[in-house]
C-alpha cells in the first residue's frame, strides 16, 4: 500500500512536468527587440558657403582681317598744291576735288613771254578712269570748261592790256593708291578777247582797238595731296 502511494506521488510529479514543458514549448516567441533609428544629419549651416563652382569662361574673341581700302586722291574733299609748266602760263596750280569724279582746278604764274600775269579756274569732270594690273595705278581723263585772264605789263607786248576767254582743258591724271602724288597732262583749246586804245596817226583821235584771240594751251604738272 506504501509502495503504490509512493508511484501515485511519483506519476503526478512527472506529469506536473511534462505539462509546464510542453506549455513552455507552446508559448509564443517574444519579438526579438527593435533597433533604435540611425540618427538624422545636422541641418547645414548658413555660415558655412558652399564652395564655389567652376568659373565660367567666355569663348575667345574672333579677330576678322578687313582689307583696306586704298587711299585715292580722286575722292570727296581730297586737295592738292604744286606746280604747272605750259606754253601760256607757267607758275602755282592747286585742285580740290568735290567727288570722285568733280574738281576744281586753278593755276597762277607767268605767261609765256614773261612779261605778264595770267590766271586760270576751270571745272572738270572725269570721263573714264581705267586702272592698271592689280589696281596699283590708275589713268583718270577729264574735261572741262573754264575761264582764264591775262594782265599783260609791258613791252614787247603790243600795249598794256587785259585779256579775259574761255578755256576748254582735256587732260589725263595719273594716279597710285596711298601716294600724295598727281602727275597731269592736259590741252585747252582757248579763246580770249581784249582792247587797246590806239592814237589814229592820221587824226590823231583814239581808237579803241578789239581783238579775238585763239590758241591752244598746253601744259603738264604734279600736284602733291595733303
Amino acid at each position: 500500500m506504501k509502495n503504490r502511494r509512493s508511484f501515485t506521488v511519483l506519476f503526478v510529479l512527472l506529469s506536473a512536468c511534462a505539462g509546464a514543458s510542453l506549455a513552455t514549448a507552446q508559448a509564443p516567441a517574444s519579438a526579438p527587440a527593435s533597433a533604435p533609428p540611425p540618427p538624422s544629419p545636422p541641418p547645414p549651416d548658413p555660415a558655412i558657403a558652399e564652395p564655389p563652382g567652376p568659373t565660367p569662361t567666355l569663348p575667345a574673341p574672333v579677330l576678322i582681317a578687313v582689307p583696306r581700302e586704298p587711299r585715292r586722291l580722286d575722292r570727296a574733299n581730297a586737295g592738292g598744291l604744286g606746280i604747272v609748266v605750259g606754253n601760256t602760263i607757267s607758275g602755282i596750280t592747286g585742285k580740290v576735288w568735290f567727288s570722285s569724279g568733280t574738281a576744281l582746278a586753278a593755276a597762277v604764274g607767268s605767261g609765256s613771254i614773261g612779261n605778264n600775269l595770267r590766271l586760270q579756274i576751270d571745272v572738270t569732270q572725269r570721263v573714264y578712269r581705267w586702272e592698271g594690273k592689280d589696281a596699283q595705278y590708275a589713268f583718270v581723263f577729264y574735261g572741262g570748261l573754264g575761264g582764264q585772264l591775262g594782265i599783260f605789263l609791258r613791252d614787247p607786248s603790243p600795249a598794256r592790256r587785259t585779256e579775259a576767254g574761255l578755256r576748254v582743258p582735256v587732260g589725263m591724271s595719273v594716279i597710285v593708291p596711298d601716294n600724295p602724288v598727281e602727275l597731269f597732262l592736259e590741252v585747252a583749246p582757248a579763246i580770249g578777247s581784249y582792247s587797246i586804245t590806239v592814237t589814229d596817226p592820221m587824226t590823231g583821235a583814239s581808237v579803241d582797238d578789239s581783238h579775238v584771240v585763239l590758241n591752244v594751251d598746253g601744259a603738264v604738272g604734279a600736284r602733291f595731296y595733303f
